[in-house]
């Protein structure tokens, strides 16, 4: 970010300070409060097999398409690839939309404080629905709310208006819809079989954030339409599933009829036998229903289960919504010799057993962003103006036997975003949990992905999280982390070491350790020592390694790593001080 760039977001959020009172308004994308779950909400838009009209935003503002406004600030609703104006360039994600050929966007945050309000309308050409006697609206959005009202209303004369929907409605200052959201929302009353029906996008706000649109539709319901929503239960679980464990989905009427009984629901686990039960609930239009099996899944082995659901419904003509699989995860994700653990952040990675928690208590934390991913379309990311904030893994399993490497893509998001950033173990998932250091707190503020890697160790077998921590770097904070992954490290177990004619010994001991290399290395031996926090606390380059002599005499008890550099490669090896 240039000087001159910086000025005008200090500025902004000073004049929003002034305007708004101590409440002000921070620069943001989608928030989640502390110590709640963090997943991405990939809500695709309403399926087009019936849909008699639809608008992309492709090229542009359509021919015909109205943008008006009525405060007469100069500012409105425009087309975009980009999204908003400001430094942190929120944009409505690609996942589930067509957003990547553009979209339609009112951008409050770039009209400053007007003091006079906003109110700016996006209206779309007459759409003809005389032939369907029932129309359902959809489309895809993000809003991000401060003092706004985005409303959604809809003519069939071009005068008179009714409302159908309140983006706004529920959301407290400073959150945010799922990006992207799909709402799908039933307009017939005024739009059924009407030759000219007008839909109209209103903002209104005061220098509050933004609202972005696309994928508008109409279609017509079928009469009967059931469609599978969720998978409730199971889900991703640190505890191991039973042999017997229920499944629960949600079941929607999406057709404009009631469902009076008389269809089955169906689950398939891991891919086996499918189990099918007749249901006699009815349904009624636009409702949900939430059904258990009365058969199980048998989930206690630990690792991935995949549920498969779907329903038969005679008469059902719109077959895609019919079926629905999900993926859950059976105890603590295990990593040895045969299994490594890895997350890029993606929405089809599971991240329903990853919690934030925000200890600055500003709202603002880590989401999952498409921002600059480095690779894939998705990443761990925070853009705030302080934070102390931190991202706890899901549940893992380690062998204290075993020397782990962790390897992670970090960048800063512009040049005035520095963050300093470090990661730490712990055997829960709140910061007071964590007690061992792996990467100790350095400063980010390169905005090219580059990779880092650490060693580490625990002193005991058992379930543990990672804590990834960030706390401001400079006037502001941005910050992505991505591909994360954790495997049993390359270096050698101390059978290969005495394999390689060389050993530790006594070990454990209070401190004195003696190395027995066998014979001389003309290149060197470069000796290191990290303690329990990941720190290097000693280092030392000798040729001989016949009978030398280690003093620690002063080190707290506990499991600490010897490294040894040799011509022939990285020895390693767990050594144990006790007092």
């Amino acid at each position: 970010m240039n000087y001159s760039t910086l000025v005008l977001f200090i500025g902004i959020l000073l004049n929003s300070f002034l305007s708004h009172g101590s409440n002000k308004k921070l620069n943001h994308h989608s928030q989640l409060s502390t110590s709640t779950s963090l997943r991405m909400d990939p809500n695709n838009f309403q399926n087009s097999f019936s849909s008699f009209f639809i608008e992309d935003f492709s090229s542009g503002l359509p021919l015909g398409w109205q943008v008006i406004d009525s405060a007469g600030i100069g500012v409105n609703w425009h087309y975009t690839l980009t999204g908003t104006y400001n430094t942190f360039y929120d944009s409505l994600s690609a996942i589930g939309t067509t957003s990547s050929n553009g979209y339609m966007i009112y951008d409050s945050d770039s009209a400053s404080v007007t003091f006079g309000g906003e109110n700016a309308d996006l209206i779309s050409i007459a759409i003809d629905c005389s032939s369907h006697s029932s129309v359902r609206l959809s489309f895809n959005e993000y809003l991000l709310h401060y003092n706004d009202t985005a409303t959604v209303l809809v003519s069939n004369n071009g005068s008179s208006w009714t409302q159908f929907h309140n983006s706004s409605a529920g959301l407290v200052p400073q959150t945010g819809t799922n990006n992207p959201h799909n709402v799908d929302i039933d307009i017939s009353s005024v739009a059924a079989n009407q030759a000219t029906v007008y839909i109209r996008f209103n903002y209104k706000a005061d220098f509050s954030f933004f609202w972005m649109i696309d994928d508008v539709q109409l279609y017509e319901t079928s009469p009967k339409d059931g469609s599978i929503t969720n998978i409730t239960a199971p889900v991703t679980n640190c505890t191991s599933h039973s042999a017997l464990e229920p499944i629960t989905i949600s079941v929607f009427n999406n057709g404009s009829a009631d469902i009076n009984g008389g269809f089955e629901l169906t689950f398939i686990a891991d891919g086996g036998v499918p189990v099918t039960e007749n249901v006699t609930d009815t349904i009624a239009v636009g409702a949900s229903l939430n059904y258990t099996f009365i058969g199980t899944a048998d989930f206690s082995a630990t690792g991935y289960h995949s549920i498969t659901t779907f329903i038969t419904l005679l008469g059902d003509t719109i077959l895609s919504n019919d079926s629905l699989t999900s993926t859950i995860f059976s105890g603590p994700h295990i990593i040895n010799s045969l299994n490594t653990y890895s997350i890029g952040f993606e929405t089809s990675d599971d991240l329903t057993g990853f919690v934030t928690e925000d200890n600055n208590t500003d709202s603002i934390t880590w989401n999952i962003s498409n921002l600059l991913p480095n690779s894939g379309t998705s990443c761990a990311q925070i853009a705030s103006l302080e934070a102390d904030d931190w991202y706890f893994t899901t549940c893992l399993e380690f062998d204290s036997s075993i020397i782990y490497k962790l390897e992670y893509y970090y960048r800063t998001l512009s040049t005035s975003t520095q963050a300093n950033f470090n990661v730490m173990i712990g055997t829960g998932q709140s910061s007071g949990s964590m007690t061992q250091e792996i990467v100790p707190s350095f400063l980010i503020t390169n905005f090219n992905y580059q990779h880092a890697s650490a060693q580490f160790i625990v002193g005991n077998s058992g379930t543990f999280y990672l804590g990834l921590h960030v706390q401001n770097g400079d006037s502001l904070v941005g910050l992505s982390i991505d591909d994360l992954v954790i495997s049993p490290d390359s270096g050698l177990s101390i059978s290969s070491i005495n394999n390689n004619s060389i050993s530790v010994y006594p070990n454990p001991s209070s401190g004195s350790f003696y190395l027995n290399l066998k014979h001389n290395s003309s290149f060197g031996n470069t000796i290191e020592i990290i303690n329990p926090l990941g720190k290097l606390i000693y280092v030392k380059n000798i040729n001989e390694l016949i009978e030398y002599n280690i003093n620690l005499p002063d080190q707290p008890a506990g499991i600490y790593l010897l490294r040894i550099n040799t011509e022939n490669g990285i020895l390693t090896q767990k050594i144990s001080i006790i007092h």
